[in-house]
């Protein structure tokens, strides 16, 4: 996904904090990093419970 700067003519040092195509972008980007993270946590915690309980090991 790309940012709204890239050709952005409004473009200046600072800007991203006042910018609302930006500041736009960015929530939905952190909203997908979350979702990430969470997939990510769900697949750990699964992989660490079956460590446990020794499913998959060969004998």
């Amino acid at each position: 996904m790309k940012g709204p700067c890239k050709s952005c003519e409004r473009r200046e040092i600072n800007c991203h904090s006042r910018c609302l195509e930006f500041l736009k972008y960015r929530n939905r980007l952190d909203k997908i990093n979350q979702i990430k993270r969470e997939e990510m946590n769900f697949i750990s915690y699964s992989f660490d419970r079956k460590l446990k309980m020794g499913v998959g090991r060969l004998i």
